[in-house]
């Protein structure tokens, strides 16, 4: 006779296989991104930043540290490369204060919408045959499982 799993230990291995898979793609994302040049030149994280505001519009220095998971520091860094290389303006909350929100320049919102154009093109060139019933399911499923990790 066969012992049942109680359901919480099932659904916790089943999560906890999840996770790994969700992990798995972002690096095999991470190196596919950089094989085919669709990564900043100082890195993904750039990338990142750059792609938030353009969905997001302006933001904070430290909102941005916050959602990629680095510190203030690091993303006041990259911030400020950003600037020397014209693709975003930082702008002073306060005269004199240490909180900075980013916004794209013109010539920012261009370099993500020609990436994101690349991206998309090489996506669906690798994945023309995808059910697009079963992407919007996984999308739904992976929405509800980081809505329930940020709780």
């Amino acid at each position: 006779m066969q012992s049942k799993r109680p359901a919480a230990v099932t659904l916790g291995l089943e999560l906890e296989s999840f996770a790994n898979d969700i992990t798995d793609t972002y690096f095999a994302l991470k190196q596919f991104g950089e094989a085919v040049g669709l990564t900043h030149d100082h890195g993904s994280n750039i990338s990142t930043i750059l792609s938030m505001l353009f969905d997001r519009g302006q933001m904070t220095v430290a909102e941005a540290a916050r959602i990629r998971g680095v510190s203030r520091q690091y993303a006041i860094k990259l911030a400020q490369q950003l600037e020397a290389e014209g693709v975003i303006e930082l702008l002073r909350d306060v005269p004199g204060g240490r909180s900075y929100h980013m916004r794209l320049t013109p010539t920012g919102r261009e370099q993500v919408r020609a990436r994101s154009a690349l991206f998309r093109r090489v996506l669906a060139e690798r994945s023309v045959d995808l059910d697009l019933a079963k992407i919007e399911t996984a999308r739904g499923a992976l929405a509800d499982f980081r809505r329930r990790l940020l709780e």
